[in-house]
């Protein structure tokens, strides 16, 4: 037998048959848009979310975090809302933001030089004031409690003598979440 037949159908016309499909109808699902890498968005960079869909997703949407790193291998950016909430998303629904300054920062309670945004409740490290009071405070904890929008201040509350004290955001370094009351100091 030179040429293969099965029940009257030629080689060629199996062959064809049996190929794989086309990558053209792989690419029909992918979604269209401008595709970001991980070289377009910076870890730190400033972003929002939008355009998520799902009942979880859309409370996400409005949402600004900071880009904390990029998986190659699911194509998504791992963005930071909160020192304990890291949720990972595609480029197609991150928009960047322009890097915070000024009112801008100050207005959303202000970030430390790692691009941490406060919040209430947090254990931070003061740091680089000059004044002869202020120089008291340096290296010393305390915990975040309000952040005062029309002076561009935290109120923080000392761990050590619970002196409440203001200081700029960027006088600030995030140490970590405030432990529940009562754990007094661990190391």
């Amino acid at each position: 037998m030179r040429t293969a037949t099965l029940a009257g159908v030629s080689a060629q016309t199996l062959l064809e048959a049996s190929a794989p499909p086309e990558e053209e109808e792989d690419q029909e699902q992918q979604p269209e848009g401008p595709q970001m890498t991980e070289g377009e968005l910076k870890n730190g960079s400033r972003v929002e979310i939008f355009g998520l869909e799902s009942e979880s997703g859309k409370a996400l949407n409005g949402q600004v975090g900071h880009i904390a790193g990029f998986l190659e291998e699911k194509g998504r950016y791992q963005v930071t809302l909160a020192p304990d909430k890291v949720v990972s998303l595609k480029p197609d629904n991150l928009k960047q933001l322009p890097a915070e300054s000024g009112p801008t920062q100050e207005s959303a309670g202000g970030a430390d030089a790692s691009g941490h945004v406060f919040q209430a409740g947090e254990r931070v490290e003061v740091s680089g004031l000059e004044s002869e009071a202020g120089r008291k405070l340096n290296e010393r904890v305390g915990i975040t409690k309000e952040f005062l929008a029309d002076k561009g201040r935290w109120t923080i509350e000392m761990e050590d003598t619970k002196e409440v004290v203001s200081v700029r955001p960027a006088n600030l370094s995030f140490v970590d979440k405030a432990a529940d009351e009562g754990s007094g100091s661990s190391s």
